[in-house]
Formats: structure tokens, C-alpha cells, sequence
């Protein structure tokens, strides 16, 4: 999400994608929870940036690997 685009969630996401994760509650969640996710942890660290580095597929699986980096608040 270049810029800080919160609106690339709906072009990156299909509508009835689910995202499997520890941000999710109960560990699955759609593009509204994404985006309630998303936006709670920039809050937490505004200067954070994640770099998406790799996308495996499966016919109607996709995995990604990604670096997030970030300054902790307490240390900045």
C-alpha cells in the first residue's frame, strides 16, 4: 500500500477474500478487518513501512512474506 493508500486493500483483496492472521480476530478476517488492523497499527507507529517481498500461489491461495520495520514510540 504505496502512500499509505488505505483504498489499495480494495484493489489488492477480493470481496469475498479472507486473510488468515495473528491481527484477525479469531485469526481470519475480510478487508473491513484488514483495514481496522491496518489502521490501529499505524496509529501505534505512524513511521512504519512494510515491504511486501514475495507472493506464492496456489490456485486459490496466496501466501506472502513481508518485512515491516518501524520505530517504537517508547524509543523515539
Amino acid at each position: 500500500m504505496k502512500q499509505r493508500d488505505m483504498a489499495a486493500i480494495d484493489k489488492v483483496m477480493a470481496v469475498n477474500e479472507n486473510y488468515h492472521g495473528p491481527y484477525m480476530p479469531d485469526g481470519v478476517g475480510d478487508r473491513e478487518s484488514w483495514r481496522r488492523a491496518v489502521a490501529i497499527y499505524r496509529a501505534a507507529f505512524p513511521d512504519s513501512h512494510v515491504t511486501y517481498e514475495q507472493f506464492v500461489t496456489s490456485s486459490d491461495i496466496v501466501v506472502g512474506r513481508w518485512i515491516a520495520t518501524r520505530t517504537s514510540p517508547v524509543n523515539a
